[in-house]
């Protein structure tokens, strides 16, 4: 797969729009349009910047192979309900899982 099509992948996965993604990562949606379609592609500093919105690796976006991630509809929710959830109940959840804060 292309860089384009794992980013439209991922951002589909993650059920966020084109727009959604651009303010998240700070771009016109024109330009993750670009990245998609394969016109154009992102800068080492944008693939970061996309792994942490898509919470996915950047080999996921950069690689060539189907990125092995889906998660079950139960993680959505449990994604979803983190963060949701006020930042000192995020940092024990991180604590206890034993994340690391990046």
């Amino acid at each position: 797969m292309t860089i384009g099509e794992n980013i439209r992948m991922l951002r589909q996965k993650r059920n966020i729009s084109q727009k959604e993604l651009a303010e998240t990562i700070h771009v016109r949606p024109q330009t993750v349009s670009s990245w998609e379609v394969n016109r154009t592609e992102p800068n080492m500093g944008a693939i970061e910047l996309l792994a942490d919105a898509l919470h996915c690796r950047k080999s996921d976006i950069i690689g060539d192979r189907t990125p092995d991630i889906a998660p079950t509809a139960e993680e959505i929710e449990l994604i979803l309900a983190f963060r949701a959830s006020d930042p000192a109940r995020q940092g024990i959840i991180k604590e206890l899982l034993g994340i690391e804060r990046r």
